[in-house]
Parts: structure tokens; sequence; C-alpha cells
């Protein structure tokens, strides 16, 4: 099981795969009293950095870029860096409870990073798995975007449950000019399906409708 260095308490195993992706965590304390400038200049050049609230509890966020975000910024919380610093705290509950609403961080007036739920940004491919996607379009590739249903589920003939239900999905489907499939990301908006779009040479594997087809399933 990692541990986070100088902490006497392992991390969660639920936690572990995001310190092997980003590295140890940071307490909120060390980050606001002895980090603060480095760990914003770190996340501007576009180094995620993970800062924990609780390192055996829920609160466990990542000082991230903006490129991170997937929803219109002007409609998330901003905070000036300088207020942020002072109530880090409370942003790193706000950005990993309810909806996981990341918080935005500005220098004057201008947003510059922002705190995300790290479980949310987790799920996401690594920079180096992710197609470029405006160099996909400028050589006469497409992306579109295609519907997965969701399912009701089943029971048995007793109630059990059998297959649990499912919510619908969106994924966005890159071909190249040729109309070969090179990558595609699932989401529940349009904006995360195309923020998870990875390369690949075969989806036929994820892809409900078997990525056969050139055709939306629907």
């Amino acid at each position: 099981m990692a541990r986070i260095a100088s902490w006497d308490t392992p991390v969660p195993p639920v936690r572990e795969h995001v310190v092997r992706r980003w590295g140890q965590p940071v307490g909120v304390e060390e980050a606001r009293a002895q980090r603060w400038g480095e760990l914003v200049a770190a996340a501007e050049d576009g180094t995620v950095t993970l800062i924990t609230l609780d390192r055996s509890g829920p609160y466990w966020a990542a000082l991230a870029p903006l490129s991170e975000v997937v929803e219109p910024l002007e409609q998330l919380p901003v905070w000036p860096l300088s207020e942020a610093r002072a109530q880090l705290g409370e942003l790193v509950r706000a950005a990993t409870t309810g909806g996981s609403e990341p918080q935005i961080l500005t220098r004057h007036r201008r947003p510059v990073v922002a705190l995300v739920a790290a479980w949310v940004l987790d799920w996401r491919p690594a920079a180096g798995e992710r197609l470029d996607i405006a160099a996909l379009l400028a050589a006469g590739g497409t992306v579109t975007l295609e519907l997965e249903p969701g399912d009701d589920g089943r029971c048995d003939a007793d109630g059990e449950l059998l297959d649990p239900p499912t919510s619908p999905t969106l994924w966005a489907i890159a071909r190249d000019a040729e109309g070969t499939v090179v990558g595609a990301g699932p989401g529940e908006s349009v904006a995360e399906a195309l923020r998870y779009i990875t390369k690949a040479s075969d989806w036929a594997h994820v892809m409900p409708w078997g990525g056969c087809s050139q055709d939306p399933p629907f």
C-alpha cells in the first residue's frame, strides 16, 4: 500500500491510483503556508498536484491547469489567488463534495488554475494518450457524437437485480480522413466526451455498436 512521505497513515486503497499517477498529496496547511506560489506556478505550467484536507477522508482535490476544466469557466465559482489561499480548506471541500464543482482561481481577475476533484481527473487520459483534435480536423478528419442508450437493468423472477440500470453515454468518435476510427471518448456531456478522447487503433471492444458502422446508432 502506498504511503505518504512523513505521514503515518497509509493512503486509502481507493486513492492509490491517483498517487501513482500524480505523486504524493500535499496537505492543505503545507500548501497554504509553505508552497502556495510554487504549486500555483506548477499548475500554470501543466503540472497536477494533489491537495488533501484529510489523508484518510474523501477530500482529495487537484490543483490543475485550466485545460482540465470541461465546464464553461464563467459558470463556475471564482476566487482570487490570495483569497483561495486563505480559504484553501473550504475550497478543497467545495471541489470534492456535492456536484464536485471545479473552483477557478484568478490572478488580477484572469483565470489561471483550478481546484478539481481528484477522482474526476483520474478518469481522464494522460496527455500522451490524447488526440490532437485540431490537427486531426486540419488533416480532413472528423469528430462525431454518438449516443449509447441507457439500460433499465434486469431482474429475475423473484425481483433480484441481475443487471443494474445504466445511464445514457455520449461518445465523441474521432475518424481520420479515410474514415478509420482513431480515437474515442465517453462522457455525460459533449464537453466531457471531447475531453476524454483517447488514441486507439480499435475501439470495437468498448463501443456498444461494435465500432463498425460509420453512422450513429440512433
